[in-house]
């Protein structure tokens, strides 16, 4: 008995520190998920079709990732992701767009399934913006 409340405590106690620590939601954008502020557009200095195909580029070679051809114009790419383990699968858009004297990007990933993602659609979302700036030239993005 002893056994049994000690891990439905455990249990409540790692429900309540997920929830402090993950937004209850599941889907992540950049600059439209209040729960993760760090998660932003990023603007660079270069030309739309060249942030297009470096995007691309780097879609292309995510783990897990498949591209989805189509989109809203020559300048969106949607993608799915699966999670190895239990083969969920989340839907990306990215849009590259022109801003100021440059192209800016703009990410979004949504859970298929469930209301609650865990972080997993941020944590998407910060890799791919991870490697697309370790495959541009050296030129810093900004926020």
């Amino acid at each position: 008995m002893m056994v049994l409340g000690i891990t439905g405590g455990l249990l409540v106690a790692g429900v309540v520190a997920a929830l402090r620590v993950w937004p209850y939601v599941n889907a992540a954008e950049t600059g439209g998920s209040p729960g993760y502020p760090d998660l932003q557009p990023k603007t660079y200095p270069m030309e739309l079709d060249r942030l297009v195909d470096v995007s691309r580029t780097v879609a292309d070679r995510m783990p897990g990732w498949s591209r989805v051809t189509g989109g809203f114009g020559a300048h969106e790419i949607n993608a799915t992701v699966t999670s190895a383990l239990f083969r969920f699968q989340d839907d990306i858009t990215i849009r590259v767009t022109l801003r100021g004297q440059g192209a800016m990007v703009w990410v979004r990933s949504a859970s298929r399934i469930g209301r609650w993602d865990f972080g997993q659609n941020a944590r998407t979302i910060r890799a791919f913006l991870t490697e697309l700036d370790r495959a541009l030239p050296q030129e810093s993005a900004q926020q």
